[in-house]
């Protein structure tokens, strides 16, 4: 039962839990939640949405001892004088009673870092402290205080001599990211390299942070052997491998690529493919490293997947019609991924631009080809591919003279892809001009390599056309 699971996380306080099971929008929230509901959105930044919830909750819950605290909190934090002191005086007082000192104490500490009160938060971390109520995430958030009112020197001198280990993989990585954000990445890499084995091994959902925050250190000193091995480390532990062992293959096949053995990289992320990510968000940043890195077809089978689940994000559209595309082998999912993103985000220059060069390459609504590629170039006039693009659109509406005056002075590019791309635009336009002359030398220097299937079936008629002798 959901909302039962819901209550038992609201009980021992996991507010990231009881969201992840109340999202709103996926399931209708029974009253008897909202409280649980207004801390959680509170306890996890939201505090408007607090204000929301509260709002929506019966007398009875709002009488509950622990909201009523919550409440002064908010009030504190986020509400209008006099209230706010009235509300900040509550929360002093219950924060020196015994059985509501660790909650008033907490809660305190978001209304100071609220209200930018450094002193009011160094006192209650310090009550906090004296019954071992602190956390580490309470003492980062004092160094990023510290560090914001240009103190530096002193967030980093308390970070370097913080005297508590961390107990958990959460508060390895959040210890280690506040070491990096100050500037000692060497200690921030330290403490990951020395507690990864031993508070790094168990479930990904607890233990992704730490090895991610490793992960990204190494990259930024471009530590390749380094990362290598943690990718291998992290195979080899006795518990992670279950739910991180997809992160491992992945990890390596990143630090190989850079080692520059690409086959074998290739082999690396087909097997963090097979072995899978905890969640598909994950999945889909995994994918959008390997496109980057060249190699598209793998981030294309990791994705596809994935549209039940994240076919609500434009990202993941982005990111398929980038693999796609890259790839040349199936225009169809160009224009799904292409038309996806834009009704995703209608008015955004590069989706609509995207959806133009899927219509050009399926050869479909040239006309309205014209007009999106053409926004486009207004807004970018001086992008060649803009003016190649547009160029492309008018010659297949027959206008091969505009789309002449629009190519001239565009340079020669010097990839290969983009060679082809060039010729398809000059081809295009002596077709427009019934120029076969000037058709058959741009048909020499198309490389069908670079062309989708639809381009390649079009281009066999053309050449046949062409294949007779020139007229007089």
């Amino acid at each position: 039962d959901v909302f039962l699971a819901a209550r038992v996380y609201d009980a021992v306080g996991d507010s990231y839990a009881v969201l992840r099971l109340l999202e709103p929008g996926e399931r209708e929230i029974p009253a008897g939640l909202y409280g649980a509901m207004a801390k959680a959105m509170f306890n996890s930044g939201d505090a408007s949405a607090f204000g929301e919830w509260w709002g929506k909750a019966e007398e009875e819950t709002r009488a509950d001892p622990v909201l009523v605290l919550y409440h002064a909190a908010w009030m504190a934090g986020w509400g209008e004088e006099p209230e706010a002191e009235s509300c900040h005086r509550e929360l002093e007082a219950a924060a020196e009673t015994l059985d509501r000192r660790l909650l008033a104490n907490r809660l305190l500490l978001r209304v100071a870092r609220q209200r930018k009160d450094l002193a009011g938060y160094q006192e209650a971390l310090g009550r906090l402290e004296g019954f071992q109520g602190d956390r580490m995430a309470d003492h980062v958030d004092y160094w990023t205080m510290l560090r914001e009112a240009d103190r530096q020197k002193e967030a980093l001198e308390l970070a370097r001599n913080h005297p508590t280990p961390p107990r958990n993989a959460l508060e390895v990585a959040q210890y280690g990211l506040a070491l990096s954000k100050l500037g000692d990445t060497a200690a921030a890499r330290r403490l990951l390299e020395r507690y990864g084995p031993t508070l790094g091994d168990g479930p990904a959902v607890f233990c992704m942070p730490l090895w991610a925050l490793l992960g990204d250190l190494y990259i930024g000193q471009k530590a390749w052997p380094e990362l290598a091995r943690m990718g291998r480390d992290i195979r080899a532990l006795p518990e992670g491998n279950a739910t991180m062992g997809g992160f491992g293959w992945f990890v390596e096949g990143r630090a190989t690529v850079e080692l520059g053995d690409r086959t074998s990289a290739a082999a690396m992320f087909d097997a963090a493919i097979r072995e899978g990510f905890v969640t598909p968000p994950v999945a889909m940043e995994v994918a959008a490293v390997m496109l980057q890195q060249g190699y598209p077809d793998q981030a294309q089978r990791l994705l596809l997947p994935l549209d039940e689940v994240l076919g609500g994000r434009v990202r993941y559209w982005e990111l398929l019609f980038e693999a796609a595309y890259a790839l040349r082998k199936d225009e169809a999912l160009v224009f799904k991924s292409a038309m996806k993103a834009r009704a995703l985000e209608p008015d955004n220059l590069v989706r609509r631009l995207n959806y133009a060069v899927a219509l050009l390459i399926t050869r479909q609504r040239p006309d309205e080809a014209v007009g999106l590629t053409l926004e486009y170039l207004k807004a970018n006039p001086d992008s060649p591919m803009a003016r190649l693009n547009h160029a492309q659109a008018l010659a297949m509406v027959g206008r091969g003279a505009e789309a002449a005056q629009i190519m001239a002075g565009v340079p020669l590019p010097t990839s290969p892809a983009a060679l082809t791309a060039r010729a398809l635009v000059d081809l295009e336009i002596a077709l427009a001009r019934q120029d076969d002359a000037a058709a058959r030398e741009a048909l020499e220097r198309i490389n069908d390599k670079y062309l989708f299937p639809v381009q390649i079936e079009w281009m066999a008629g053309v050449r046949h056309r062409l294949a007779g002798p020139p007229e007089d």
